[in-house]
């Protein structure tokens, strides 16, 4: 997630573990480093990220419990050297400079960035959502039919599902189908369960 502050209480209230986002954190140290004055500063920041990145990447085809142990070995002692880094520079920094986002940003995130690496199977950042929901807002405007909380459950809960079947190696339109077919003969749990991405094979 990025630093909006409404993402605080509907994790707290839900029980939901909030994850920072690395790219965008390192996005802030890429706009110093374009920056006149905060160049030096962005092209450092940008270093230990480099850094944690291609360690991270090394880890991704790791089994999954392999890949928590290693993070603590490998990427984690990364990560505290960012930390002491960014706890002298804080000191250094104009805060309304872009040097200085790109540090306060990255300390306020801290905890979330932290959580990144609570389990094995957590992304750094959220690029991979971002990208699969660009269709959607790209075409926002040819939707406005969503003018009311049904509405806009109904495209978010038919979106989820898409988007899913894809993730499940489904053809989105012969799974809809076959999905339509079979949905009025669903009579318990177990048999709409069944009818997940997850749980049917492949269509097309």
């Amino acid at each position: 997630m990025d630093g909006y502050d409404g993402y605080a209480p509907v994790c707290r209230e839900n029980g939901i573990t909030r994850l920072g986002c690395w790219a965008h954190a390192r996005r802030k140290f890429f706009d110093a480093f374009e920056s006149s004055q905060g160049k030096s500063v962005g092209k450092e920041g940008l270093k230990y990220f480099k850094k944690i990145y291609e360690t991270e990447e090394k880890l991704r085809e790791v089994p999954l419990e392999q890949r928590f142990y290693e993070r603590l070995t490998k990427t984690v002692p990364l990560m505290k050297q960012l930390k002491v880094w960014l706890d002298i520079e804080v000191n250094k920094v104009t805060p309304s400079s872009l040097a200085g986002k790109a540090i306060h940003y990255t300390l306020n995130e801290w905890d979330y960035l932290l959580n990144c690496f609570c389990h094995g199977d957590y992304e750094l950042d959220n690029n991979g959502i971002e990208r699969r929901i660009r269709p959607f807002t790209i075409g926002r405007k040819n939707w406005l039919f969503s003018a009311t909380v049904a509405g806009a459950e109904a495209s978010a809960n038919l979106y989820s599902l898409v988007e899913t079947a894809k993730l499940n190696q489904h053809e989105p339109h012969g799974y809809l189908c076959k999905v339509f077919e079979k949905l009025p003969l669903a009579t318990t749990h177990e048999q709409l369960m069944a009818l997940l991405p997850n749980r049917m094979r492949p269509v097309g």
